[in-house]
């Protein structure tokens, strides 16, 4: 699992890497809707507030500038069929502020899912810039 769709004459630099120990939450349980509004569900605040405060912890300095590509990782103990692009909005939104500004920075992402003992996520994050 590379990051062999970035061209060779872009330069590829880690920013951050996290081992998320939590379960990832899809995007069907993060909202949900009542009077007219929709707003995030216990479970997906409680899981962007573990991740942020993970990513804060874990990350020295101030929230990277510039296009990033995301290669993202979900672990299942099961092998059922799931979409990769469920699971990544509430990572995605919860490293804003931290590891980068906004998550319209996020330009590539790299999505799988994989089988494991445990339920976790692993992200990299990488800034990309032109090779001199």
């Amino acid at each position: 699992m590379g990051l062999d769709v970035v061209r060779s004459s872009m330069e590829v630099v880690l920013v951050w890497s996290g081992d998320l120990p939590w379960k990832p939450v899809s995007v069907n349980a993060m909202y949900r809707g009542g009077n007219r509004r929709t707003y995030l569900s216990k479970e997906a605040r409680e899981y962007k507030e573990n991740v942020t405060n993970f990513a804060r912890l874990t990350h020295a300095g101030d929230p990277e500038e510039g296009d990033l590509v995301a290669h993202i990782v979900h672990y299942f103990k099961d092998k059922r069929r799931r979409d990769s692009t469920n699971f990544h909005k509430a990572i995605l939104d919860s490293l804003e502020g931290s590891i980068y500004i906004d998550d319209t920075q996020i330009k590539d992402a790299h999505l799988y899912i994989r089988k494991d003992d445990h339920e976790h996520s692993v992200v990299k994050i990488y800034k990309t810039k032109e090779r001199d």
